[in-house]
């Protein structure tokens, strides 16, 4: 169905949406293809496909006035392997990690903090030459209860 914007709601994008954007952009130095977001494809040569999932968003309220945002976000990447899959997605998992948090983990002041929460390789199967790895991050932010356009 359809959804009706009401005229007095400014379209800036939610903080929420501005750390994922930020991410992603991050997330571009892994790969000379497009980091696309939410979505899978078929990876045809070593030259990783790499995608950002936004998850789920926990919300507690632990100062008064402000929501406390926890929320995960996923990369996934996906290539052909040449050599060993194991040596390759190992490789592949420190530089995630590093592209992601060895840099300014609060995205220009969005987020208080940035986590590794999990990483898991995935091996080709039968017939397959496909490895994956996905590992999820967990950033906190803080909003005015209320407000998602605004960070505290």
């Amino acid at each position: 169905f359809p959804v009706t914007i009401p005229p007095h709601v400014d379209m800036a994008d939610t903080i929420r949406e501005q750390i994922i954007a930020a991410f992603a952009t991050r997330c571009e130095s892994l790969s000379s293809n497009p980091v696309d977001r939410c979505r899978r494809s078929m990876p045809s040569s070593k030259e990783p496909f790499v995608s950002v999932w936004d998850g789920p968003d926990n919300v507690s309220i632990q100062r008064p006035g402000a929501h406390t945002h926890s929320m995960q976000i996923g990369v996934e990447a996906a290539w052909q392997t040449v050599d060993n899959p194991s040596i390759e997605a190992n490789a592949i998992i420190g530089l995630v990690e590093q592209t992601v948090l060895d840099a300014d983990r609060t995205f220009g002041g969005l987020a208080l903090k940035t986590v590794l929460q999990s990483s898991q390789p995935g091996y080709p199967t039968d017939g397959s030459s496909i490895v994956t790895v996905q590992m999820t991050f967990l950033i906190e932010y803080l909003t005015p209860i209320g407000d998602p356009y605004s960070s505290i």
